[in-house]
């Protein structure tokens, strides 16, 4: 069984991790913001994945000081407020990981309107390309309503 000082360790490199991809990603925003302070899809695709990466350094984060704060426990020893304290955690756990998770399913959602975007752009076709980038933009919408609509519901 895993020790609690090894969890701590662990979601706090993890956060760590996410603290510097999202240090990334803001670069990679500011770069593009630079080239074009116009709101794109390439732009809207690299603020998903930075409100993604400060999500998950904050659920990390929240999780490290959940685990920290039971470091002064035996993690072994069976207490009667044990059922309460498990309740906490997996409702905790799932609150901190379900708003992550949905952010990160957009964000694949997103890199496919990007890819079919840059597939139209590269090439000459028949198809009008602020035709497709309305249509499938709405539809990215109308998928992020019922994602997070579903997240709601759950």
């Amino acid at each position: 069984m895993i020790g609690v000082a090894s969890l701590v360790g662990a979601t706090l490199v993890l956060a760590g991790l996410y603290l510097v991809l999202a240090v990334v990603a803001a670069s990679k925003l500011r770069y593009l913001h630079a080239v074009s302070p116009k709101l794109n899809t390439r732009k809207l695709f690299v603020m998903t994945c930075l409100l993604t990466c400060i999500l998950r350094f904050m659920s990390f984060g929240s999780m490290t000081a959940l685990n920290f704060n039971r470091l002064d426990h035996d993690p072994f020893a069976v207490k009667d407020d044990d059922i309460e304290t498990t309740d906490f955690f997996d409702k905790a756990t799932i609150a901190l990981f379900d708003f992550p998770d949905f952010s990160a399913v957009s964000a694949y959602g997103l890199l496919l309107v990007v890819w079919g975007e840059a597939y139209l752009l590269s090439r000459r076709h028949w198809l009008p390309s602020h035709r497709f980038k309305q249509s499938w933009m709405g539809w990215y919408c109308c998928f992020n309503i019922l994602l997070y609509s579903t997240q709601i519901a759950l």
